[in-house]
């Protein structure tokens, strides 16, 4: 769906996927590309911070392109 450009669709699967296994890294990998190429860069972090929280591996390409684009907001208290 993300090669498609049904991105919103994307989002929603992935999103599904998680909620079946919280520990799947390919999702979190492509909800987190899918996120940053529709801009929604507090999404992606969010997104990442879940994984972190659920310690999942992630791939640090995402990461560093998305901190390129976006630092890392400070975690809400």
């Amino acid at each position: 769906l993300s090669a498609l450009e049904k991105l919103e669709e994307a989002v929603s699967k992935l999103k599904e996927s998680l909620m079946l296994n919280k520990f799947n890294s390919q999702a979190y990998d492509i909800l987190i590309d899918v996120l940053y190429k529709q801009e929604k860069y507090e999404n992606a972090w969010e997104i990442i911070h879940e994984a972190r929280a659920n310690k999942v591996s992630l791939q640090q390409s995402s990461i560093d392109l998305l901190s390129k684009a976006f630092p890392e907001p400070a975690k809400k208290p």
